[in-house]
């Protein structure tokens, strides 16, 4: 089956025959045992409304994360608070929004600008850079923006943005009155998390909105649960307006107060050790075969890898049951490139097989010579 509209995210096996998903960027560990016990017992609780105001959960997300609890804000999953966000800026200017987005990046950016009725100007990175962000930005950092988003790591490539230039992109912005979107999702998955999140900063920054999610690190996709830290009160108070009441379920509560609890409790936890070596060591390893069957790997630093194949891959992976993400619907990229997850090492070895099979099929079937495979889907 050739990629559709509906794989512009990872994750769509529902319409598939698939053993193996690397589409989407999951922590391979699963959902931490307690919290799924918790979900088990509490099960009852669904009864009754969950707190519109997730009082609970708040409070732990807050000394999870060492910041005022009145500069957290969740929704249902970080989307929710993505669409939510230029929808409240809009409201505070009474106009459209207009956005400034570095490409390629996470779709949803852009169409949840476009959603609320704003403009999203793409910032085309350069491939002879790595797709990384460089000072050219900050040419482009104009009183006429209202809203900067950023991914770091960045989704798809999956490179870090430099921590000097993202200073100077921040104190330009303050100047120039932008709200600065800094989604920090995948940044869990990294070993200096606290001292590379811009939570560090967002009392200097009060336009500085920083993004984070359940989803990845503690494999939670279907629960849904965002939280965003920003300590512009007004700003939230906007966002608030912007989210429905009840947004956030009482599973999701449930499981986010037992987890962030946990965190709070236990500093060194487990868990987030052998996450953080398990990706470490199985994307090095991942990428080093990827790389020795001839593909094109940008430097991994989360939980997923970044790739170019001359080869077609998505539909001969499809046909062995493994689905990973074509990335030619991604602004500035075209048909070739992927993204897959980094899984744990049986479901890792399966995947580089299967490319190892194609490559070599490759060699002798024209059939699988370079082709347009998913160029045009999204």
């Amino acid at each position: 089956m050739r990629p559709t509209d509906q794989d512009r995210h990872g994750g769509n096996i529902y319409n598939r025959q698939i053993r193996y998903d690397f589409s989407s960027n999951i922590n391979p560990l699963g959902i931490p045992a307690f919290a799924l016990k918790k979900l088990q017992d509490e099960a009852v609780r669904c009864e009754r409304y969950p707190d519109p105001e997730y009082r609970e959960l708040k409070t732990s997300i807050a000394r999870m994360e060492q910041v005022p609890q009145e500069w957290v804000i969740c929704g249902n999953g970080a989307s929710e608070l993505i669409y939510a966000l230029p929808r409240a800026l809009a409201m505070r200017k009474e106009r459209p929004v207009r956005a400034l987005i570095p490409q390629p990046s996470f779709s949803e950016y852009e169409r949840a600008v476009q959603a609320a009725g704003g403009h999203a100007a793409a910032f085309l990175l350069k491939k002879e850079n790595g797709f990384r962000i460089t000072e050219d930005i900050l040419d482009e950092l104009t009183p006429d923006i209202d809203l900067l988003c950023l991914c770091n790591p960045a989704n798809p490539i999956g490179n870090r943005l430099d921590e000097a230039l993202l200073a100077k992109i921040l104190r330009q912005c303050r100047e120039a009155q932008i709200v600065v979107l800094l989604d920090e999702c995948f940044l869990p998955f990294c070993e200096d998390y606290e001292s590379a999140s811009g939570k560090r900063v967002i009392k200097e920054y009060p336009q500085l909105f920083v993004l984070n999610a359940f989803t990845k690190i503690y494999a939670m996709p279907g629960i849904r649960l965002g939280y965003g830290m920003c300590s512009d009160i007004m700003l939230l108070a906007g966002l608030r307006e912007q989210i429905p009441e009840w947004s956030v379920s009482q599973s999701a509560q449930t499981a986010g107060t037992s987890i962030a609890g946990y965190r709070v409790r236990e500093p060194r936890w487990d868990y987030m050790r052998r996450t953080r070596e398990l990706i470490r060591e199985q994307r090095e390893e991942m990428a080093g075969k990827l790389r020795e069957l001839g593909m094109q790997v940008y430097p991994p630093t989360a939980d997923f890898i970044c790739f170019y194949s001359r080869i077609p891959l998505f539909e001969e992976l499809e046909k062995a049951g493994i689905l990973i993400r074509t990335c030619g619907n991604y602004r500035g990229l075209t048909s070739g490139y992927y993204r897959t997850a980094v899984r744990n090492p049986e479901e890792n070895r399966a995947l580089i097989r299967e490319i190892d099979r194609i490559v070599k099929t490759a060699g002798k079937d024209r059939s699988l010579e370079p082709g347009q495979e998913g160029e045009n889907c999204g």
